[in-house]
């Protein structure tokens, strides 16, 4: 999970059984107006390499999508 206490952005990637519908692994956030959830596949199955994967997306793709989309001005 990561979570920014400046701005209330919350995103997560998680394995468990709370969203059947959106399969094994789904991804959400949460912003200040809106949040979202969706299933996923990661590309590897060793810890750390999904670690990697996890953090690579979080800094290429969720925080300029969707955390600073956000952000009030």
């Amino acid at each position: 999970n990561y979570t920014d206490p400046n701005t209330g952005f919350h995103a997560g990637w998680h394995q468990d059984e709370d969203h059947p519908d959106l399969g094994r692994t789904h991804f959400q956030y949460s912003a200040a107006t809106t949040e979202d959830r969706w299933g996923i596949t990661f590309e590897h199955e060793t810890p750390s390499l999904i670690l990697w994967e996890i953090v690579e997306t979080l800094l290429a793709d969720v925080r300029p999508t969707y955390q600073y989309a956000h952000e009030e001005s």
